[in-house]
């Protein structure tokens, strides 16, 4: 029998086609949901073998631009590179064709810095022009070439610009290398000097390679951008060297500036410091901002609202690779105090991602332009406060029924981390759990790559297992730490030594720093499914583990579980860092049952799942007695707001027709095949208005959703079939 929802689609599908215009179907399904990301610009494609540095600033106009470095020959930082640009008109949806605002020559045409001037919607845009065959390397050793400031102007919201005219006020720092933003720049709009533009930057102050020799600065203009003068210049700091660097205005009319630290001592973290007066000096020396945890890479920063403008808030947004070491994991996180505490924001991407720039659009969401995969693209991602705020911490919920034997994929239900058969892994029947996966003998596992490093917040792995006595060691999960107990990252591990199973966890590499507790698991326990979850509990500063239920508590000492006495027991700082960063590849990465010839799994494993917080004894407790998740999101709800509504039929309308084996139910794709199709709209139909943990049960399933639903899935799926490019746009 078809569902109230299908006649009803039927019924409006005929309607709207024979009664509604075309010209009047709206084209802001994109726009709908709380994320997207459009591709700005391809690797490889009109002419430039990489695009890099990008910067975004949205017009008076509304209008968004797009700037990039088109690096023609290859992706070094010297050599013929051009500034280009790309247009929105519809926040991000789509971009216009491109165009190649300054070509200079086989020089560099570089560091896009634009900032708009709000009191007469001009556009200016400050970039570095580097001498032709000159590098880094030889401008900062003085031998051949210079670089300097230069600055173009439109007045047509970046129709057309003027050409590129060299900023001279700068020559007093006399710098053998200069470098602006890269990032948007800033208008004050408080205190004496407001209207002031101001362009973040650093440079060298002498002869050599040495990074010690680096110093920010900033330039601005008190007349629209025709003029410019030095500002604040930061002096010799032995623990940060800074590097690119960005500026936000506070309320009380300061300016908070974020750096880049260039390998500077306190490795892995940003930098920031403060001008009390309008950028003309700095207040004091650039300092280590401890909880910003990055690698040697460009940031942004962002004000997106403020009370003293007529919003209902003040937050202040960042973004930057959230790791230690490796540009991945772009972070997007938010102050509500003006920089002086933030909130742990949330990963917008997890895989390889480096530069990127904030701005918010016309449409008051947050976007971020950022180098995605390697520098492959340069990617446009929106999104609204409400998604950005959303505190879903599981992050990753493998059930091996969603296993597709077809593509060996292990499918997370709503984050897309996309689990990678290796070996002869394969799913297969047991008697007590349903679909499970076996994963005995060497070389099969499951790797989910390099994603949900632990970092320095709160953390919980959990997953069921079974397995068989072979007399060796046996890795069951883990994130790194699976090749020696030295690696850092965690591991959950059965010792043959000592017939203990074993959580461990390592932040620095050495074997004697390791946290480790086990508890003994008997030889009657072999061959039985047993439940474990691992907590890194960063509010008390210990690790916690579990046995079918049985929790090792804030001593370490209950229920059988015991500290290791060969390592570093259950405690370590709050804050600290875990990350798996010893080898790279696999050796890496979040997998199940890998392991080397002597320390593979040997056995099956279930329900594997990761959260960003220490689950409670409670909780884990139900995981193990009931088997079930915490804050499991309902089948159909895509957007994973804990209700299935409006919002999530317009995915399902977005991404109608879509083919695609790694979409997941993120795209309404919430049985795993592959394709959004009727029978993702069925599963939506029967959850219509659930809000529990993903029963049916006590919710009208059948109920017919609002005609302005049904109006937006078929709105979306005709605009898809007669123009998918307006809504999900092809890279050029």
């Amino acid at each position: 029998m078809k569902s109230a929802l299908t006649r009803a689609i039927r019924r409006a599908f005929f309607t709207v086609l024979l009664g509604t215009p075309l010209f009047l179907l709206p084209c802001q399904t994109a726009r709908a949901v709380e994320f997207f990301e459009s591709t700005v610009f391809t690797s490889g494609q009109e002419g430039y073998a990489y695009y890099r540095i990008p910067s975004i600033v949205q017009a008076a106009d509304g209008t968004l631009l797009a700037f990039a470095e088109g690096r023609k020959n290859d992706r070094d930082d010297s050599g013929d590179i051009d500034l280009v640009l790309r247009r929105s008109f519809d926040n991000g949806v789509s971009w216009d064709s491109m165009q190649v605002i300054w070509s200079n020559g086989q020089g560099v045409a570089g560091n896009p810095c634009p900032v708009v001037d709000q009191t007469t919607g001009k556009i200016l845009l400050v970039s570095n022009h580097q001498t032709e065959g000159s590098t880094q390397t030889t401008i900062r050793n003085g031998t051949f070439g210079e670089r300097t400031y230069h600055v173009q102007q439109s007045t047509d919201h970046g129709a057309t610009w003027s050409n590129p005219t060299q900023i001279t006020a700068t020559d007093v720092l006399n710098p053998l290398w200069m470098a602006g933003g890269p990032n948007h720049g800033i208008q004050l709009v408080r205190g004496a000097e407001a209207g002031r533009l101001i362009i973040a930057g650093n440079h060298s102050v002498g002869v050599g390679a040495g990074y010690d020799l680096n110093r920010g600065h900033v330039i601005y203009s008190d007349d629209g951008g025709t003029t410019w003068e030095l500002g604040a210049v930061s002096s010799y700091n032995s623990e940060v060297y800074v590097s690119e660097t960005a500026a936000v205005e506070r309320l009380d009319g300061s300016i908070y500036f974020s750096t880049r630290d260039q390998n500077g001592p306190s490795v892995g973290n940003r930098a920031y410091t403060i001008s009390n007066d309008a950028g003309e000096t700095f207040a004091a020396a650039f300092q280590i901002d401890s909880t910003a945890i990055a690698p040697v890479c460009q940031g942004s920063i962002v004000r997106y609202s403020s009370t003293d403008l007529g919003d209902s808030t003040n937050r202040i947004i960042q973004s930057y690779p959230f790791s230690g070491t490796a540009r991945e994991n772009l972070l997007v996180r938010s102050s509500f105090n003006e920089a002086s505490t933030w909130n742990s924001g949330r990963v917008i991407y997890e895989g390889s991602s480096a530069y990127s720039d904030l701005v918010r659009t016309a449409d008051n969401r947050i976007g971020v332009i950022y180098e995605r995969d390697s520098y492959s693209t340069i990617t446009f991602a929106s999104f609204t406060t409400a998604w950005l705020d959303d505190d879903q911490t599981l992050k990753l919920h493998s059930t091996m029924n969603n296993t597709n034997p077809t593509t060996g994929l292990v499918f997370d239900d709503y984050n897309g981390h996309n689990g990678q058969l290796a070996g002869n892994a394969a799913p297969v029947n047991d008697a007590t759990r349903g679909t499970v996966l076996d994963v005995a003998g060497y070389g099969n596992y499951v790797t989910y790559g390099d994603v949900l490093d632990p970092m320095n917040v709160s953390y919980t792995a959990s997953f069921w297992f079974k397995i068989s006595d072979t007399g060796q060691s046996q890795i069951l999960a883990s994130k790194g730490m699976n090749d020696s107990s030295a690696d850092t990252g965690w591991a959950a591990v059965y010792s043959a030594v000592d017939g203990q199973v074993y959580f461990r966890a390592n932040h620095d590499g050495v074997k004697n720093n390791q946290l480790s507790i086990g508890k003994v698991f008997g030889i009657e326990e072999f061959g039985e499914w047993h439940h474990m979850a691992v907590v890194f509990d960063q509010e008390n500063g210990l690790i916690r583990a579990y046995l079918d239920g049985l929790g090792s508590g804030l001593t370490g000492t209950e229920n059988g579980w015991l500290p290791h006495p060969w390592y570093q027991g259950i405690a370590f700082t709050p804050g600290t860092v875990f990350e798996a960063t010893s080898k790279g590849g696999v050796y890496d990465e979040l997998t199940v049952g890998f392991g080397k010839s002597t320390g593979y799994m040997d056995g099956f494993i279930d329900d594997f799942a990761v959260w960003t917080r220490a689950l409670t004894d409670a909780e884990i407790l139900g995981l193990y007695q009931g088997d079930a998740i915490p804050t499991d999101l309902i089948p159909g709800d895509a957007n994973r707001d804990y209700i299935v509504d409006a919002a999530d039929a317009k995915i399902v309308a977005q991404n109608w027709g879509a083919l695609n084996s790694l979409m997941g139910a993120a795209a309404g794709d919430f049985n795993h095949d592959g394709k959004v199709d009727a029978t993702d709209v069925s599963i939506l139909a029967a959850n219509w208005g659930n809000h529990n943990e993903g029963s049916t049960e006590g919710s009208d399933a059948t109920a017919t959703p609002e005609p302005s639903t049904l109006l937006s899935i078929v709105f979306g799926v005709l605009m898809l079939a007669i123009g998918r490019r307006r809504v999900s746009p092809s890279p050029r």
